[in-house]
């Protein structure tokens, strides 16, 4: 880990319940440190605002807002926010349960392209989660793999959340919201919707269903939907070229796998599937037997339980590409 803005806080106590301990990941704003609960000695995770944001007000909302997300959507794939607290310096901070599991991203970096059968039983799950996240009134604006941890439970059964709320917003935010956020892009290049990438910063529930969709399409081709080597150029494709069909690169995909993956993708949010409800449901229709693939899926992940404590809390559970817009957006908190 490169950070060092916030080192002083390794060892710590803060609010006279949590011990820091190492740095298990960062963000473009924000640090996650591994924890204890000194009441019981509970594994936990602590994110803070790296201290160059920490008087932002506008993160400092946001990080507030994640907390509160992650107690208003009720699904068991939501990690829990079990506290808040404020450091020495006035930011916030957020206590969260510690997760063992892998990312997306590194399975996918494992396999480099999952078994079509994985996908939809992966994505069906994100599915369901994000449809919960959009019946509580808001969007997440920032689905990838990254924010994808999958783990094996109690009994072998798959395990699935979405993480990190940092950019989610309500579906109908304030008019001074809007006006803020005019012009600005959220999320990240090749997952960015075409709507989005062209700097409408209205939110919208067929931005998240896009975004799960070149998961989806990244998972199945070991390829995202769109190309491009700068940030521009990415953006540019996903607002002026289709997504290549499924059974182009996979001509041994399932033409239903093909046509909904193809609706996800359309640069006509109207024409894509109307609620994340309908992706769940439409996957689940090509997986009958849902229930075996997932737990060969859990069965597949790397084993983080057997290691060493040190080795457990010295690395990210979710590790992270470098994400392009996180440069255009740090000095607005984006």
């Amino acid at each position: 880990m490169r950070a060092t803005d916030r080192r002083q806080l390794q060892g710590r106590v803060l609010d006279e319940g949590y011990r820091v301990g190492p740095l298990i990941g960062e963000g473009a704003t924000g640090l996650v440190y591994y924890g204890v609960r000194l009441d019981g000695g509970a594994s936990v995770a602590l994110k803070v605002l790296r201290k160059r944001f920490a008087s932002d007000p506008e993160l400092r909302a946001r990080l507030r807002l994640e907390a509160h997300v992650s107690r208003v959507v009720a699904h068991p794939g939501m990690i829990p926010v079990l506290d808040e607290g404020q450091l020495p310096d006035g930011s916030p901070f957020i206590v969260m349960e510690h997760m063992l599991g892998e990312s997306l991203a590194h399975l996918l970096a494992r396999a480099r392209r999952l078994q079509l059968r994985w996908v939809m039983a992966i994505g069906r799950r994100v599915a369901s989660i994000l449809h919960a996240v959009h019946s509580a009134g808001f969007v997440h604006r920032d689905v990838k793999p990254e924010h994808i941890l999958l783990d094996r439970a109690h009994g072998g059964e798959l395990r699935v959340s979405l993480l990190d709320l940092g950019v989610c917003c309500p579906v109908s935010p304030a008019t001074r919201t809007l006006e803020r956020e005019r012009g600005r892009i959220f999320g990240t290049p090749g997952y960015v919707a075409p709507e989005q990438a062209g700097g409408d910063g209205t939110p919208s529930i067929q931005s998240d269903i896009y975004a799960l969709g070149a998961t989806l399409f990244e998972c199945s081709t070991g390829r995202l939907p769109t190309k491009g080597n700068t940030v521009v150029e990415w953006l540019r494709s996903a607002m002026t070229t289709d997504a290549p069909p499924l059974r182009r690169l996979l001509p041994d995909a399932p033409e239903a796998m093909e046509a909904l993956l193809a609706r996800s993708l359309s640069r006509q949010p109207d024409a894509r599937p109307t609620s994340a409800r309908v992706m769940e449901r439409q996957m689940a229709t090509m997986l009958p037997d849902a229930r075996i693939v997932e737990r060969h899926v859990a069965s597949r992940l790397m084993q983080v339980q057997g290691r060493s404590e040190a080795a457990r809390t010295a690395e990210p559970c979710t590790p992270t590409r470098a994400n392009p817009l996180a440069e255009l957006e740090q000095a607005r908190g984006g």
